[in-house]
């Protein structure tokens, strides 16, 4: 009897630590959005980059300009955020419609110019599976099919 009971202890246990790193990742992925988020709505140069750069590329800005590679490190931050949220996903960390509705916004940004030449430029330095997932949404809303799956 002492056995049992101790099993399920253990079991309720494993549990509730399963869902305090279920609350942890998802407080410190929402804490590093909002500090993005921040950073680029409390600096007019950086909010300036990222909207010219995400609607009209590096176009938008003088040939060999300190502009293109600060709009380059600030899309490719994005995509970071969200290898995190995948793999945090896959080692079960997110519920699926948790997952869904922080990627909905993924391929809408990775559809505008700026974003995609960045995007195309730098993605094999992420990992593989993750670079399927993310090239099959973004080619799913060009597509115009529905993105509201996994």
């Amino acid at each position: 009897m002492g056995v049992i009971a101790g099993i399920v202890f253990l079991a309720i246990e494993v549990q509730q630590n399963t869902e305090i790193m279920q609350a942890q990742t998802q407080d410190s992925i929402t804490e590093k959005q909002m500090d993005w988020y921040m950073n680029i709505g409390t600096s007019e140069f950086a909010s300036d980059l990222y909207f010219k750069g995400r609607e009209e590329g590096v176009l938008a800005f003088e040939v060999d300009s300190a502009e293109i590679n600060a709009f380059n490190f600030i899309a490719h931050a994005n995509p970071r955020i969200w290898e995190n949220e995948w793999y945090q996903y896959k080692k079960q960390l997110f519920e699926d419609d948790e997952f869904l509705a922080r990627n909905r916004i993924w391929p809408v940004l990775l559809s505008s110019p700026g974003f995609r030449a960045v995007w195309d430029s730098q993605k094999g330095i992420y990992a593989p599976d993750f670079r399927e997932y993310l090239d099959a949404k973004l080619e799913g809303y060009l597509s115009g099919n529905s993105f509201e799956s996994l």
